[in-house]
């Protein structure tokens, strides 16, 4: 491959201080005392679950930046929907799925901004007090288009409701998940087959990418860490795995498995050793991630609190001398340090309440999905990484993961 492509070409990297230069002289001719420059991740897929999980509607287009008059708000779309009075999705492209999409009314309009406007004074909302979900996925080009346009209306902020509604899934939405979950655990096998030594993280990724597209699933990422890197959770790269290195015998492997199925969520982790014959330290904390993991699990039954999830985790790392390790070095570990004092989240048609922290006490119920993850450190040995996907019963948590063996050694 390497012949046919010839070297792989990189930008030097004084350029990355001569462009920022560049845009100081630029931004001072132009008046300004600074530039805000915003980024969003490299995947549309984090951002289709309100109005999908509302009308079926997900737009497969890119995120375009706007081209006016051409277009605005490509590759996005949004639903106006009355107290009283029909709704109305406005898509930026005409090739939405008829066969798929429930909304009373589909509106297409290239000039999504106008378009939401447009269908808000159609609706008599031009006055109105209006939720509006998911501003911070939302840009101010557009916010700010659509209240020019509707200066008698106001905003307020509606994340909440809509989530809480997403909280407890149907029984249709409970099979959903029971099908991603069994898929994720076929991707995550398939790659397993390629970790050996001499295999690389780009290996492992391709066999989860080719069944991927076999199963209809839309991967989002294969975050991965192995051998000198796995105490970190992925390799802040595009891709976010390191494709050049070799295995070797030995390395800790954690591929994070997540993605999409039909709309809803997989996310799913496990920890391998290559060549299977793990150290006894490293058998070590493999034992505590499982352990810890289905700690959390068996305390996920209703009425229980989010963050009791976290505790039974986290208590079970206590008992092993493995939580909250002073002598890790966040910079080689950046796992270890805890910083996001998590253990989870809710999973449905994205990442969703609750979370597994410490201080969320969301109250379970029946109904409910978490992938519940966690790593677990050891300085000089590693990190490996464990999670599974629980459903919330009125009885015996149902891990929908558990296709998957624990251990791979």
């Amino acid at each position: 491959m390497t012949g046919l492509l010839g070297a792989r070409p990189a930008i030097p990297r004084a350029e990355y201080g001569e462009r920022r230069a560049r845009l100081r002289r630029a931004a001072e001719a132009a008046g300004l005392h600074a530039v805000l420059a915003w980024s969003m991740g490299g995947s549309t897929l984090d951002r289709f679950s309100n109005v999908f999980w509302l009308t079926n509607h997900y737009d497969a287009g890119n995120v375009f930046p706007d081209v006016r008059p051409i277009f605005t708000g490509f590759g996005q779309a949004a639903l106006v929907l009355p107290v009283r009075g029909e709704s109305i999705l406005i898509v930026n492209q005409p090739d939405w799925r008829d066969d798929l999409v429930d909304a009373e009314r589909v509106w297409v309009r290239r000039d999504l901004y106008s378009g939401v406007a447009e269908a808000l004074q159609a609706s008599g909302l031009a006055t109105g007090r209006i939720g509006l979900t998911d501003e911070e996925r939302m840009s101010a080009t557009a916010l700010r288009a659509i209240e020019s346009a509707l200066p008698g209306a106001t905003f307020a902020r509606a994340d909440e409701l809509l989530l809480g509604l997403r909280l407890v899934k149907s029984p249709a939405e409970i099979g959903m998940m029971r099908y991603a979950s069994a898929v994720s655990v076929e991707l995550l096998t398939a790659m397993f087959a390629e970790v050996a030594e001499g295999r690389t993280d780009g290996d492992v990724a391709a066999a989860g990418y080719a069944l991927a597209a076999r199963l209809g699933a839309v991967p989002y990422d294969f975050a991965m860490a192995s051998g000198p890197d796995s105490g970190h959770l992925w390799w802040s790269r595009l891709p976010s795995f390191d494709w050049r290195r070799p295995y070797r015998r030995g390395d800790i492997v954690h591929p994070d498995v997540y993605g999409a199925v039909d709309g809803y969520y997989y996310d799913f982790v496990r920890s391998i050793v290559v060549g299977g014959e793990p150290t006894p330290a490293q058998r070590e904390i493999l034992e505590a991630s499982i352990a810890c993991i289905h700690a959390a699990c068996a305390a996920a039954r209703p009425g229980a609190l989010a963050k009791d999830l976290y505790a039974a985790c986290h208590g079970e790392l206590a008992n092993r001398g493995l939580a909250h390790q002073a002598d890790i070095d966040p910079h080689e570990s950046v796992l270890s340090a805890d910083y996001l004092e998590s253990a989870g989240h809710g999973i449905g048609v994205g990442w969703e309440p609750p979370t597994l922290t410490p201080y969320d006490e969301t109250v379970l119920q029946p109904g409910m999905t978490l992938a519940i993850e966690q790593h677990v450190t050891m300085a000089g040995v590693g990190t490996v990484r464990f999670e599974e996907t629980v459903l919330v019963t009125d009885g015996e948590p149902e891990i929908m993961t558990a296709g998957c063996p624990a251990r791979w050694w």
